[in-house]
């Protein structure tokens, strides 16, 4: 008798990849769609995401009242997963007792909340990432960055047509064809 596996797979998407993805494979994996707004628009929620995940890895610590706020005021653009990865930093540097907003912000490696939202405040984050890490030519590897989102969601958008798609970001077919080719993309 063969023993069928009980499983499942749960798949997020940001953003939303249903223009992207074939549509029978997204038919497939949409079963069930469940949308949750931005982590940082949903109080109070991050600080108790937190707190399971550094429980679940066995961290025996507590968090400070500025952690708390510092949690609560970080707009976590890497929503749960950003927040998962920073508590197992913090467990995995052996922290204990009382978590401080400064440890925090260490494993996150920014001194600050960005000042703004959407595309200019995760440039901000990205730059700032960078710069902390010593990491050179932030200008470069920003523009090659959203210049790679940019032809990715420029194709989705026109059905894979180049033309239609450097059309769409203002760029003629050819600068388009050597910024793929420069980037290395495999559209």
């Amino acid at each position: 008798m063969e023993a069928r596996p009980d499983a499942a797979v749960y798949a997020t998407g940001t953003p939303d990849v249903s223009g992207v993805l074939e549509r029978a494979l997204y038919d497939r994996i949409a079963a069930a769609l469940v949308e949750l707004p931005p982590l940082r628009i949903r109080e109070g929620d991050a600080r108790l995401l937190f707190e399971a995940a550094l429980q679940r890895l066995g961290a025996n610590s507590a968090l400070s009242r500025e952690a708390c706020a510092f949690i609560d005021r970080w707009p976590w653009p890497g929503e749960v997963l950003e927040l998962e990865r920073a508590a197992a930093r913090l467990v995995s540097e052996g922290l204990g007792g009382t978590v401080r907003a400064q440890d925090i912000q260490a494993v996150l490696a920014w001194n600050a909340p960005p000042a703004a939202d959407g595309l200019s405040g995760a440039v901000e984050q990205a730059a700032s990432r960078w710069f902390t890490q010593g990491e050179g030519e932030a200008g470069r590897r920003v523009q090659d960055t959203v210049d790679a989102a940019l032809i990715r969601a420029a194709l989705a958008h026109c059905g894979g047509v180049r033309r239609d798609a450097a059309a769409l970001i203002g760029w003629n077919r050819n600068t388009l064809a050597r910024r793929i080719e420069a980037l290395g993309l495999d559209v």
